[in-house]
């Protein structure tokens, strides 16, 4: 259960390390990125065709591309793509056939759609979808389908905010339907794909944000169903698969913001449990399938904010512990799984923020590690779990945030 704390890039030197058979018993610092006394930013890791690509900062430029081959020499930066100190800001990447999509920002495109291969030539805008130096793309994270990326973009040419498709070329990048007519913005939520199908959160004429799907087509792109009736709408988040059902928190006129789970038609599409009875229920969020249940955070009324499980029923919709016992909260959150736990932070009283983990029972809930002692926080984040154990970030003093491994 000791952790081992390791310099920043020892995560890259191990995500590389499987690729390239470079790997050795001691993690050890590939590169230092950034010379000068400061963060590298380590990023956004993904991997390519036997590379590691992210996004990391050195004293000569902003936030951009880099690429490894977990060799010191074959570390270095991709492509400048904002020129200079500025940053591109990269979005969180997604991978297809030919290369990884992603977001970001120049000066003379404003922020829009890119894709690269791995390499410098390779790395290049897949289209102006917003000409002029205007920002196209939105803040939702992208999501791959058929070896296509959907995500959210707004041309400025009239049709507002709305879900648009690519292959990573220009011209198979394009609007899939103007679901809000006009210039009105569609307000696009949580692209999750699921069953065949990207499921997300929508605004239409007559309507609120519901939940929609699409098949990557007009003609197939359709309210699922009006959860809050009326224009109000129900807002969908925080999609997650589990036992080939969709589950989800969305708001309705009479209980409030609640777990709901659908198969992908409206008569299935239904309210699991009223956790907080009533219409003003302060919603449930952080949601993660384990071991062929929810697992998420959510308040009844009585206690605070604390972990709770589902298996699908109103009876099966509980609270697995009151951490953080009382009406304070523990707030659990990072739920992640490895090694037959799900890991997490959660906060207690006396403790702070600290990491916990659980077997799914209310016994085998217990916190994990106290990095501090006392009632200081470590906030353990960025959690990874990979073969070589479980990655994440945690204060060891009240500034100073490491990199540490567990093998549970």
């Amino acid at each position: 259960m000791l952790k081992q704390k390791y310099p920043l890039f020892a995560l890259l030197f191990l995500f590389t390390a499987s690729a390239f058979a470079q790997y050795t018993a001691t993690p050890h610092l590939l590169k230092d990125i950034n010379t000068l006394p400061a963060n590298s930013n380590f990023a956004k890791p993904i991997e390519f065709n036997g590379k590691l690509l992210f996004s990391a900062r050195d004293w000569r430029y902003g936030d951009e591309l880099w690429v490894s081959d977990g060799t010191a020499n074959g570390t270095s930066l991709l492509k400048d793509i904002n020129l200079g100190f500025s940053s591109s800001d990269m979005s969180t990447p997604v991978k297809i056939s030919t290369g990884i999509v992603f977001a970001a920002s120049t000066a003379t495109n404003g922020y829009e759609l890119w894709i690269s291969d791995g390499t410098s030539n390779g790395t290049k805008l897949i289209k102006d979808i917003a000409p002029g130096g205007k920002d196209a793309i939105g803040e939702v994270k992208m999501e791959v389908l058929n070896n296509k990326v959907f995500f959210k973009a707004n041309p400025n040419d009239g049709t507002g905010e709305e879900l648009w498709v690519t292959d990573g070329t220009e011209n198979g990048t394009q609007m899939i339907k103007d679901i809000n007519s006009g210039a009105l913005n569609a307000g696009i939520t949580n692209i999750y794909p699921y069953n065949g199908y990207i499921y997300f959160g929508a605004t239409s004429i007559g309507f609120g944000n519901e939940l929609w799907r699409t098949d990557g087509t007009a003609l197939g792109t359709t309210l699922v169903r009006d959860i809050y009736v009326g224009s109000t709408g129900a807002t969908p988040t925080t999609f997650v698969e589990n036992n080939n059902l969709l589950y989800f928190f969305a708001d309705s006129f009479t209980v409030g913001r609640e777990l709901w789970v659908t198969d992908g038609t409206s008569n299935n599409t239904r309210r699991i449990a009223d956790i907080y009875p009533g219409p003003n229920s302060p919603g449930a969020s952080v949601a993660k399938s384990f071991k062929s249940k929810i697992y998420f955070r959510a308040n009844s009324g009585v206690g605070g904010f604390e972990l709770y499980v589902s298996d699908g029923t109103k009876s099966g919709t509980k609270i697995l512990k009151d951490i953080n016992p009382g009406n304070t909260s523990s707030t659990p959150d990072f739920l992640t799984e490895h090694n037959g736990y799900l890991y997490f932070t959660a906060n207690v009283s006396g403790k702070g923020q600290e990491m916990w983990r659980t077997d799914g029972t209310d016994t085998g809930t217990q916190l994990f590690y106290e990095f501090i002692t006392g009632s200081a926080s470590s906030s353990p984040n960025n959690f990874i779990s990979t073969p070589k154990g479980l990655f994440f970030t945690a204060r060891s003093t009240a500034q100073a945030r490491e990199l540490y491994i567990t093998n549970g």
